[in-house]
């Protein structure tokens, strides 16, 4: 397991100096269990989940579910465990530029029947978020946004944008 740590180590260290504070991810998780294999679109401000949403049907998780959903310094988290713990199965993928867990395959029990786990993580795209401040410095609005098209037209800029969750 010591392979193992090395390689959390220097993944998530890339991941602190690299990955962006404010981002969002496709999430997903294979188990048994209710929501196996539903690709969901996470989005993360200053390190805490603010919507999860269900790529297929795009509604919104309640806020009472977040908790559920996985930051990538979860993901990060749950591999420490799984070595803490000597999983008999653990097999890691990282992202090969911020270095974030890509898929986390876990079995902790050898010969257990349906103890298995798999997390996937793909198509990280830090947010840009817009701040508007007061004069004395404090944050008034921070709404994360994604440009979906833009557009110069004459002297008139035009601009799709995504937001709060999917909101067009």
């Amino acid at each position: 397991y010591k392979a193992y740590q090395k390689q959390l180590d220097t993944a998530s260290a890339i991941w602190e100096q690299t990955g962006p504070q404010d981002y969002e991810y496709t999430y997903r998780h294979m188990c048994f269990c209710e929501s196996s294999g539903i690709n969901f679109l996470i989005r993360v401000k200053n390190g805490i989940i603010i919507t999860v949403t269900n790529i297929e049907n795009r509604q919104d998780a309640p806020a009472d579910d977040l908790p559920m959903y996985m930051t990538i310094n979860d993901l990060f988290d749950t591999i420490q465990t799984a070595i803490n713990y000597k999983y008999d199965i653990l097999d890691l993928q990282f992202d090969p530029v911020y270095s974030y867990p890509t898929t986390i395959n876990l079995d902790p029990i050898p010969l257990a029947i349906d103890d298995e786990v798999t997390y996937t993580a793909a198509d990280l795209r830090p947010l840009r978020v817009t701040r508007i401040t007061s004069q004395s410095g404090e944050d008034l609005l921070l709404d994360p946004f994604t440009i979906l098209e833009a557009g110069i037209t004459g002297d008139i800029l035009s601009l799709a944008i995504q937001y709060s969750g999917g909101c067009n």
